[in-house]
């Protein structure tokens, strides 16, 4: 299976939608999507705010169904129940965002709102998670490295970027963000959380022209066997 996670900026949903189809996701969520995408088939949308939303897609015979959320949880952390040939599983759509606290929602929702959701399935936690563990010392409890850590030791979740190249949490060589475009201000903020028996097979940060005049996150592909 091939998951993607990118925060695709607001604009046109098709040139978005082209481009992310060359990277062949089984399942993608992108974040800062318009509602004009929950039209497109295979595409969930999720979110109140119209210009910006949280969007699950899907392709290659897997479906996508929002299970209802809790009202304490931020609305764009969904639970999604995904359906498919080879596997069914849950999926727990991020988007981080400020009136949550950021990495605060995260924690909150994995702890509080949905961790029966996430124990029920084989599962897997991706997204835009506006955290890395440089920030940590801003949140005692509620930071990165804890929920890194609940998903591992609770969840049995690790994330793939990390067991794939070894590197440490704070670490990264490969960035996700650019932030506005600004070379000097790039951090890794996206990650995909995976059962840590599945073989993780390839794991990139698309980093080329094509991404970049689209949006100042790059995608992380995760390709992984589950069997």
């Amino acid at each position: 299976m091939r998951f993607v996670t990118w925060n695709c900026s607001p604009g046109s949903i098709q040139k978005r939608l082209d481009q992310l189809m060359t990277l062949k996701p089984d399942i993608a969520v992108l974040q800062e999507t318009n509602a004009a995408i929950a039209g497109i088939p295979d595409c969930l949308w999720i979110g109140g705010i119209r210009k910006k939303g949280l969007a699950v897609v899907t392709k290659n015979g897997y479906r996508a169904e929002l299970i209802p959320q809790d009202e304490k949880a931020p609305w764009s952390i969904a639970p999604v129940n995904i359906r498919g040939p080879n596997l069914s599983l849950h999926l727990l759509a991020v988007w981080a965002r400020k009136e949550a606290d950021y990495i605060t929602g995260v924690y909150n929702a994995i702890v509080s709102s949905y961790p029966e959701f996430l124990r029920a399935q084989p599962s897997v936690v991706i997204g835009d998670f506006n955290a890395n563990k440089i920030w940590d010392e801003k949140r005692s409890v509620t930071n990165f490295s804890n929920v890194a850590k609940k998903l591992e030791t609770e969840f049995g979740l690790v994330s793939a970027y990390h067991k794939s190249t070894g590197e440490d949490y704070g670490k990264e060589s490969q960035r996700t963000l650019n932030f506005r475009w600004n070379k000097e201000r790039q951090f890794h903020i996206d990650y995909c959380f995976v059962p840590q028996q599945w073989k993780i097979e390839k794991v990139m940060v698309e980093d080329t022209d094509a991404w970049t005049k689209l949006s100042d996150h790059k995608p992380l592909v995760v390709e992984v066997t589950t069997d």
